[in-house]
């Protein structure tokens, strides 16, 4: 079963947020994910801190857990950190 990646942020650091979008790439086509869409999030109901989204593909709930806690992945994250305030959610 498929699950999806649902990332809620807001941009701290444009020029950081480049240097890891250019590093995450290539390691969520290692784990065959897709990205689906990333944009700002019209809120419809309810309130939220976050006012972008992206939500990425994967094959798996397993195969997501392994690019999130994999050593490439973990390296990235004070990089990510420092680009933006985020919440991950997995769906699958």
């Amino acid at each position: 079963m498929s699950a999806l990646l649902i990332v809620s942020f807001n941009l701290k650091n444009p020029e950081k947020m480049q240097q890891y979008a250019t590093a995450v790439a290539p390691l969520l086509a290692e784990h065959k994910a897709e990205l689906v869409v990333k944009g700002e999030a019209l809120l419809l109901s309810g309130s939220s801190q976050y006012g972008m989204r992206t939500v990425i593909s994967f094959e798996s709930r397993d195969s997501a857990l392994a690019w999130y806690k994999s050593d490439a992945y973990q390296r990235l994250i004070p990089i990510r950190d420092q680009a933006i305030d985020a919440q991950f959610t997995l769906i699958g």
